[in-house]
């Protein structure tokens, strides 16, 4: 007859077994097509969001849902593909600003900002897992999102033009919604799809060109200056680049949609009248010299390892703030973290490049760089810190970076004989 000590001591093998055998099995999903697909269906959906409510709970939860659909990918990432320099120059990057909480204004905030970087972290980690579960689906789904942004753009605007009399700026959708917001998420998306349409003809490819012409009339409406120029200037720069690597067939179509771009943003001027448009020319610079002269004196204070990713960070003109941030990417992380998070930053953004310039040069593919090229040029002109909760700067900056970390992984993981 056994004992109760004795059954106890069975019990808890039995249970290890149990244990061992489900996570044996969900590791294993890895495996499976159908799981590699729904982990970037799954991101593809979360790209997509930003351009209806950006900054709202219902996109919040999304990635929290994806915290646990993820964990399988973000295993095998960690375990398998978490190599190489810009692997590393990010989990460096994050790290350090996460620990630069200790000497800021407010130290107690090291665990808040340790779990931004971690979050972070972890979505880079399922970038790079449907960087080796393929890149051609990845297309697929975010081709699928921009043309879904352009569908949302279109009621945006419509509703903005009928309803709003006398507004001066559309701002976006939901009660936390920002106009630049809603401007880079919109050029980002833009540029997305167009870096899938213009080197593969198809019915998607034409359908996300004629999704230009709403997104760019929404930045205009939004008022957001930089964010229309700068995606005026990338989707020229990629057509040209498209021709010379052979995409000549969709070359001539793409201008002709940049043009009608122009007219169209032309028309939505004419109908938002002659106050609006002294509204946006009123704006001037918006205070940028004046922001960007007193944060240089603040780095000058602080200048090896800046001021901490939470310190105070608002500046004042004659008593009025005028500018919650930097409102210049690369000057925001040198007063956080200093010239060496500074260097760290512009370290990666190059090493984006470089994987971005690759990509191009060996398969003629514009994803990994036309946003990068969107990014570097309105983080020129605005964004703050970077490393914050799931807001919208995660489009716009890490889900970029990310695209670079899928591609980087992509081509890490090919035999050298395959290239």
């Amino acid at each position: 007859m056994i004992g109760a000590g004795e059954a106890g001591s069975l019990r808890w093998p039995r249970a290890r077994i149990r244990i061992n055998f489900v996570l044996t099995t969900i590791w294993r999903l890895t495996d499976s097509d159908l799981y590699k697909k729904f982990v970037t269906a799954w991101f593809g959906l979360f790209c997509a969001a930003f351009s209806l409510l950006p900054a709202e709970w219902e996109q919040r939860w999304i990635f929290y849902l994806g915290i646990v659909i993820w964990l399988p990918a973000v295993r095998h990432a960690w375990q398998s593909l978490a190599r190489g320099t810009l692997v590393w120059a990010v989990a460096i990057f994050l790290a350090l600003t996460g620990l630069s909480a200790l000497w800021s204004d407010h130290w107690l905030t090291v665990g808040d900002e340790m779990r931004r970087a971690f979050w972070i972290g972890y979505f880079l980690l399922v970038c790079c897992a449907i960087g080796d579960y393929g890149l051609a689906y990845m297309r697929g789904v975010l081709g699928i999102a921009a043309l879904a942004a352009s569908v949302v753009s279109t009621y945006e605007l419509a509703s903005f033009l009928t309803a709003c009399d006398g507004c001066a700026r559309f701002v976006g959708l939901g009660p936390n919604a920002i106009a630049t917001w809603t401007a880079m998420i919109t050029g980002s998306l833009a540029l997305i799809g167009m870096s899938i349409a213009l080197p593969r003809p198809g019915p998607l490819a034409w359908a996300i060109l004629a999704g230009q012409l709403p997104m760019s009339a929404l930045m205009i409406a939004t008022g957001g200056r930089a964010a229309f120029v700068v995606y005026v200037g990338t989707a020229l720069f990629g057509v040209l680049l498209a021709a010379r690597h052979g995409g000549r067939k969709l070359a001539v179509p793409a201008v002709v949609t940049v043009m009608l771009v122009f007219a169209l943003s032309v028309g939505v001027v004419g109908v938002l009248g002659e106050q609006w448009l002294d509204t946006q020319i009123a704006r001037g610079d918006s205070l940028r010299f004046r922001l960007w002269a007193e944060n240089m004196q603040r780095i000058a204070q602080r200048p090896w390892f800046g001021h901490g990713a939470t310190a105070h960070d608002l500046v004042y003109v004659n008593g009025h703030e005028v500018g919650n941030h930097a409102h210049n990417m690369l000057m925001a992380q040198t007063y956080y973290l200093g010239i060496l998070g500074g260097a760290l930053w512009l370290g990666i953004l190059l090493l984006c490049l470089r994987v971005g310039w690759r990509a191009y040069r060996e398969r003629g593919d514009l994803l990994p760089v036309l946003p990068l090229i969107f990014l570097l040029g309105v983080g020129c002109v605005d964004i703050g810190s970077v490393v914050v909760d799931v807001h919208p700067e995660w489009l716009f900056v890490w889900v970029v970076i990310g695209i670079a970390l899928a591609y980087d992984t992509d081509r890490r993981r090919r035999p050298i004989t395959s290239r």
